[in-house]
């Protein structure tokens, strides 16, 4: 990664890992990996809103630490987290959320909605479908990762920049086999490693899920919200707030014009803004981030 940033940037491969420790040591910069749901033979996937008794911080990195948890955000204003969640099936997905969630420290209740479909939003406006949370990489079935290989994908959920030494302990095996592991698991699709820069430094202050009640096709709908709003993603709910859009402005007066325009659009009947206080983690899918992480792939070598 350093000789590609100094070629990028035109300074030394030594001045960008300088500049790099800084922006990660103040943490603008975080590495985290992105794993398909399905690799942990989870196929049901949701939203999770968890509301708590007091500070939801605490609560918010517990969840982080869970390979069932994606996306972690506390929302500016009330005690609330909202989570990507994903489990085997609904039955272990109920369970997962009564049995752990619920029962975090300071978690008073969790409300759970299903995402049908999930589509990043490119920059013409088109709606471009994401893989499904049932979707593994071609060629590989659910047997086809064995406990080392879960282990490095569980130490690269909580640290993208674990190094091969580190991951060589959980999994089991020495940190040669380690790295050939990892960079099998990264050709194939299995896991990306990503650098999810704080969109507060890009100029963008205010992060925020929009959701939308449609009356009417819903697909017809999200096509137009599509052209009309700048978002990074578009998510198709079950429930009666069928959209999902994510956003990122630089200034209060802009959050409020998307919502006027979300507002106008026709078979909008319902407008719900909530903004993010802070963003803990912002993708659980290869290539994809639900709440608008303005991600880069890795191929950082590790000792």
């Amino acid at each position: 990664m350093g000789r590609s940033l100094a070629s990028a940037s035109g300074l030394s491969e030594a001045n960008v890992s300088r500049r790099m420790a800084r922006l990660i040591d103040e943490g603008v910069v975080r590495f985290h990996a992105s794993i398909a749901p399905a690799v942990f033979g989870l196929r049901e996937s949701g939203v999770l809103t968890v509301r708590t008794r007091g500070d939801p911080e605490r609560p918010a990195h517990a969840l982080c630490a869970m390979p069932e948890v994606g996306c972690v955000a506390t929302l500016m204003g009330e005690p609330c987290i909202m989570a990507a969640v994903a489990a085997t099936d609904a039955v272990e997905l109920m369970r997962f959320i009564d049995d752990t969630v619920c029962a975090l420290e300071g978690v008073s209740g969790c409300t759970y909605t299903s995402i049908l479909c999930m589509h990043r939003l490119e920059s013409a406006g088109a709606p471009a479908t994401m893989p499904p949370a049932a979707a593994l990489p071609p060629g590989r079935s659910r047997r086809g990762y064995d406990g080392a290989d879960l282990a490095i994908l569980r130490a690269l959920q909580q640290d993208g920049r674990a190094t091969f030494a580190d991951m060589s302990t959980s999994a089991g095996v020495s940190a040669t086999a380690v790295a050939e592991r990892f960079r099998r698991l990264m050709s194939e699709g299995s896991c990306k490693v990503m650098a999810v820069v704080d969109p507060m430094h890009l100029g963008a202050h205010i992060a925020a899920i929009v959701h939308l009640s449609i009356d009417g096709p819903v697909w017809a709908a999200a096509r137009r919200i599509s052209r009309l709003i700048e978002a990074n993603t578009l998510l198709i709910f079950g429930g009666p707030q069928q959209l999902g859009i994510d956003v990122d402005c630089e200034r209060e007066g802009q959050l409020h014009e998307i919502a006027e325009r979300a507002r106008r659009c026709p078979g909008v009947t319902g407008v719900s803004v909530k903004p993010f206080r802070t963003i803990m983690r912002r993708a659980f899918m290869p290539d994809s981030a639900p709440f608008g992480a303005p991600a880069h792939h890795s191929s950082a070598r590790r000792d």
